[in-house]
């Protein structure tokens, strides 16, 4: 069984960052089996992503707890996280996809699955990945992408991604345009690259927060 996890809450982002120095972000530490995080809405709508970044440190093994080979897989790891993470509640993953690919906006799958995965906009990159495994453990189970995260990436495995890929469009071409889908795509993904801006996840706890009235910890 993976080891116990340790969940540091701090009681606003202003104290996490004067402690460790992360202000505005969750962190996962794999190697650590640790959660460094402020104090959100409960149950919070992001413990469960980062619970799984930990929690595959047991699959993937070595000094980081992530999968590598030589680098790490950054779609992989949190493409994972997303799909069996919490979601939008505006329209999901597969939904999410299917907008950016009408739009020709939706990353390709050997870009998600490289280094080139944090030079894409961070919520396309987040969502898009997590929508294609998603689709894989819909079609195939999820022992595929558990044993890429074993030997150090998708790209290890004996998946053909190429058709994999093209499978995933006709899918998303043929489903059903959701409700609410154009003004959740407008509003959650468009902007820039993963390297010049914060976590997805915080852009979505920010706009949560923009709809309360609680001050600013």
């Amino acid at each position: 069984p993976p080891p116990p996890v340790t969940v540091w809450l701090y009681p606003d982002r202003g104290m996490k960052g004067r402690l460790i120095g992360a202000h505005g972000v969750i962190i996962a530490r794999p190697w650590q089996s640790e959660i460094h995080m402020h104090g959100s809405k409960r149950p919070d709508p992001h413990l469960r992503h980062e619970m799984v970044h930990v929690l595959g440190a047991a699959l993937a093994g070595g000094p980081f707890g992530v999968p590598l080979s030589p680098l790490p897989d950054t779609g992989l790891i949190e493409g994972l996280a997303v799909a069996l993470g919490p979601h939008d509640t505006e329209i999901s993953l597969q939904g999410a996809a299917a907008g950016m690919l009408q739009a020709g906006s939706l990353p390709s799958i050997d870009t998600l699955f490289s280094v080139r995965f944090s030079l894409g906009h961070g919520r396309r990159s987040y969502r898009a990945a997590g929508a294609f495994l998603q689709f894989i453990a819909q079609e195939k189970g999820w022992q595929p992408i558990i044993d890429a995260y074993r030997q150090g990436g998708l790209k290890t495995t004996d998946l053909d991604l190429k058709a994999w890929e093209q499978r995933w469009h006709a899918a998303l071409r043929d489903r059903p345009k959701e409700l609410g889908a154009r003004r959740a795509l407008i509003r959650g993904y468009s902007g820039h690259s993963v390297l010049d801006r914060a976590c997805p996840n915080e852009v979505q706890a920010a706009w949560r927060h923009a709809q309360t009235k609680d001050p600013i910890s």
